[in-house]
């Protein structure tokens, strides 16, 4: 039978040093439930997949400012991901890495993966891994993490796509220690109230991702209406709005120009009322439309 030791890289790991928040000065910062902080904006790298596409999109985004880039196990640029990084110049720990398991969901699963992604990367650690969807025994893949935790493989522990039932499950009935994120599709008509309201009372903080609804719904009159009162795009407002509730958000584009506004949004607020004039768009439409394992 695999132990930990067997499976984990033989040589001992040093302390992951801390993440140097000097170097974002794009993206506001926001503290973690275990005392650690992240850019609260970061760079999605969903169907990028490895390859001059990938990597010229890491690369422009580095030069944009992006210092938090979101990445996982079956998104299959993790190699890429790290070259870039590498290449850039930018000592590690100005950046903020976020992974996730892979769906078969094990104990040794999660330690044989987390440990092939950190060499895919090239990387020492992850600031942050995820349980990608909460199938399988996720009990046993927690305690997993925490191990890995304790090796100096990863920082911070987090879940994504969790249901109140499964946090219910697994966090409280278990007793295993709380995720310092749950990530989850999160826009203005996509609000999930309920679940949203239940991770901010356990000081679980939310990770948007696809906070532009993949600009597949087509926008309202209200969000242009507020755009042009503050002289941004309907984009931009919809990320500020998801920001103001101290969302991290994950934005996506492979468009130079587009990557940049994504990061400006720092130099407007928006009032209460246009708070819940957007809080009014929710129709609970999502556009991530695969859920495995059943767990809703």
């Amino acid at each position: 039978m695999n132990t930990i030791e067997s499976i984990a890289p033989a040589q001992a790991r040093q302390a992951i040093p801390l993440f140097n928040p000097t170097a974002t000065p794009a993206a506001p910062l926001v503290e973690l439930n275990d005392g650690a902080v992240a850019p609260q904006i970061g760079f999605g790298l969903y169907e990028l997949r490895e390859g001059d596409d990938c990597a010229s999109a890491v690369t422009q985004a580095i030069a944009a400012g992006y210092r938090h880039f979101d990445t996982a196990q079956h998104y299959y640029n993790e190699h890429t991901l790290g070259w870039a990084l590498k290449r850039s110049g930018i000592p590690r720990d100005q950046f903020f890495v976020t992974s996730k398991t892979p769906w078969n969901l094990s104990r040794r699963s999660i330690l044989v993966e987390c440990e092939a992604s950190l060499i895919r990367s090239g990387l020492e650690y992850f600031d942050l891994y995820l349980i990608h969807w909460p199938t399988g025994d996720v009990v046993e893949c927690w305690h997993a993490m925490e191990e890995l935790q304790r090796l100096g493989m990863i920082r911070s522990l987090g879940v994504s796509n969790f249901s109140i039932r499964r946090f219910e499950e697994v966090f409280f009935k278990a007793g295993c220690s709380l995720p310092v994120v749950n990530q989850i599709e999160f826009h203005p008509f996509y609000q999930q109230p309920e679940l949203t309201a239940y991770c901010r009372s356990k000081g679980i903080r939310i990770m948007a991702y696809s906070p532009l609804a993949r600009a597949s719904i087509a926008l309202p009159p209200a969000l242009s209406e507020i755009a042009a009162a503050h002289g941004k795009t309907p984009q931009q407002v919809m990320l500020k709005w998801s920001l103001q509730q101290g969302n991290i958000i994950i934005p996506k584009s492979r468009h130079p120009d587009r990557m940049k506004q994504n990061l400006q949004l720092g130099d407007f607020t928006l009032t209460a009322a246009e708070m819940a004039q957007i809080n009014a768009l929710d129709r609970n439409e999502n556009v991530l439309k695969f859920r495995p394992g059943g767990y809703f």
